[in-house]
């Protein structure tokens, strides 16, 4: 799975995917992030058919966003 964001100032990127239930399902920090748009692979990674919320943290920035997840 990928998923593209747009990165405000260089350093690192937290992504973090909370289902549901409130719980983290998923977290990743990468280091070294440039500005601009940015492609970031989330490997190893099992969700099923749901809808999940997608936040991401970058140098005080924060994006959420709703996930879809189909089968």
């Amino acid at each position: 799975m990928n998923l593209i964001t747009e990165v405000k100032q260089a350093g690192p990127v937290s992504i973090r995917i909370i289902g549901l239930q409130g719980r983290v399902v998923y977290e990743k920090t990468i280091t070294g992030v440039g500005v601009g748009f940015q492609q970031v692979s989330l490997r190893n990674i099992n969700l099923k058919t749901a809808s999940d919320i997608v936040k991401v943290v970058s140098s005080g920035y924060v994006q959420t966003g709703k996930l879809v997840v189909e089968n």
